[in-house]
């Protein structure tokens, strides 16, 4: 009985929670709109040897549909062709370097490399993405759409391509999974993480804060801190409108997904307290359902229990359903079954060893 309790307490604890993110999430964003009122936006991209997917996807971001902008490659210690291959590109010669041959002590690679392109901006907004990232054309106008005078932070969406298989639809799944809980904790008026791959910030802002400065010696994070820190809920903002998610190449090995996952979790160790104790209340509860269903299973309550896990998964769909068609991740909702125990199982590795984990930059 005691684990039917367990399972329907952590059940009911899960599905508030979900509720107040659901509640929270905007109906579909602000739409672009192109015009000489937009502002000037710089926007920064740190690489390291990255020289074929510059190819691939600088493009996309040299031909946005804006005004007025600028595109800083900060190349980060590159042995590789990813300057010559950015001047070859349509509008490359117009995009400004940066060149880094060392990292100085005391700062991890791509904190510096996006501080020295920050240093170089000439304009009031900083837009940030990755190499590996492919923008829609109205990506910077979608962005602007949320640069209202009191804002001084966007957070935007980056989703990652679909292909086929099992490890595809669970590294989609659990970007949409996050997303639900950072974009709707941002519009509850608690900022706790971003994406760097779709991300801008106000220079003022940026200088204010000191930038990657005060994280410098943490290789990861470049996109989490200094939200964690420094971002306020009344100047921050969303920018979820299909047009302005950025698209990456998923990790195609569990081995490589996992261990890029343990470096992103990392991060969570530098959080502050607030932002720890709702994301353990939140990924316990959800563990809890699980365990309260297994205690039950073991004790003779399986039935029952199992009845009120298939009623919070179908709830959890019900609740994910409208960001997952704005992030087009709706036709992962029927293996929410599925996908919903590999998060289990995934929260019960993953985060224990992303929290002790020492991340090591590889050259």
């Amino acid at each position: 009985m005691t684990g039917l309790f367990v399972s329907g307490l952590a059940g009911l604890v899960y599905c508030m929670l979900m509720y107040r993110l659901a509640r929270a999430w905007p109906v579909s964003g602000i739409s672009p709109d192109s015009g000489s009122a937009l502002p000037p936006v710089s926007v920064l991209i740190a690489a390291h040897n990255e020289a074929d997917r510059l190819r691939r996807y600088l493009p996309s971001v040299l031909s946005q549909e804006y005004p007025v902008f600028e595109v800083i490659v900060a190349l980060d210690r590159c042995t590789d062709e990813s300057e010559a291959i950015i001047r070859r590109l349509p509008g490359g010669n117009a995009c400004r370097i940066v060149t880094i041959s060392e990292t100085p002590p005391g700062w991890t690679p791509k904190k510096y490399a996006l501080q020295q392109a920050a240093a170089l901006a000439r304009y009031p907004w900083l837009a940030f993405t990755d190499a590996d990232c492919e923008p829609g054309p109205q990506w910077l106008q979608t962005l602007a759409a949320e640069m209202r005078p009191d804002t001084e932070v966007i957070l935007g969406i980056g989703l990652y391509r679909s292909l086929p298989g099992l490890l595809n639809a669970f590294i989609r799944y659990e970007t949409l999974y996050t997303a639900f809980q950072y974009i709707g904790m941002a519009r509850l008026g608690m900022p706790y993480m971003a994406v760097g791959r779709n991300l801008a910030y106000r220079a003022s802002f940026f200088a204010r804060t000191g930038g990657q400065r005060p994280f410098r010696h943490r290789l990861s994070g470049d996109d989490d801190l200094l939200i964690n820190r420094f971002a306020q809920g009344q100047t921050t903002a969303v920018s979820v409108h299909p047009d302005g998610h950025t698209y990456s190449d998923p990790k195609t090995r569990w081995s490589a997904w996992f261990r890029q996952k343990m470096r992103h979790i990392s991060a969570s160790t530098a959080y502050s307290r607030a932002s720890q104790a709702w994301l353990a209340l939140f990924h316990l509860a959800h563990a809890g359902t699980y365990i309260g269903l297994i205690w039950a299973v073991w004790t003779g309550w399986g039935l029952q229990a199992l009845g009120i896990h298939l009623l919070r998964v179908a709830v959890t769909g019900r609740l994910l359903l409208r960001p997952a068609k704005i992030l087009y991740s709706d036709n992962l909702i029927p293996y929410l079954p599925v996908l919903d125990l590999l998060y289990f199982m995934y929260n019960l590795s993953a985060v224990p060893s992303g929290l002790t984990f020492k991340p090591a930059w590889k050259n």
